[in-house]
């Protein structure tokens, strides 16, 4: 019996029959895909040393430079501080000459 005769076997079975027959293959060689999966990450995760585990991973790069970040970010703020510091005196400049002044006078 070839693979054309039994697929016109199956195609004759009713409907419920033939929804079993599939769903017991897809079960079948999902079964058999998770098993593959499980069984080659286990063998990957033991052969790895525990340094290579961030590369492994796929850890992000540069992290060496990590302190020039943290002084780039110090320079910022030490740079918003005294932005905010002259604002704020140029705004109570402002002020001050503001109250000081008298209104023109309306004809």
């Amino acid at each position: 019996m070839n693979f054309q005769e039994k697929l016109k076997k199956i195609q004759a079975l009713p409907e419920g029959t033939r929804k079993i027959i599939f769903w017991v293959i897809i079960t079948a060689v999902s079964s058999i895909l998770v098993f593959i999966w499980f069984f080659t990450s286990s063998l990957i995760f033991k052969n790895m040393n525990s340094g290579d585990i961030f590369k492994g991973l796929g850890a992000p790069k540069g992290l060496d430079n990590i302190e020039k970040v943290k002084k780039a970010g110090d320079d910022l703020k030490n740079s918003m501080n005294q932005f905010n510091n002259v604002s704020s005196t140029v705004i109570q400049e402002d002020q001050t000459t503001t109250e000081t002044e008298e209104p023109a006078a309306v004809n």
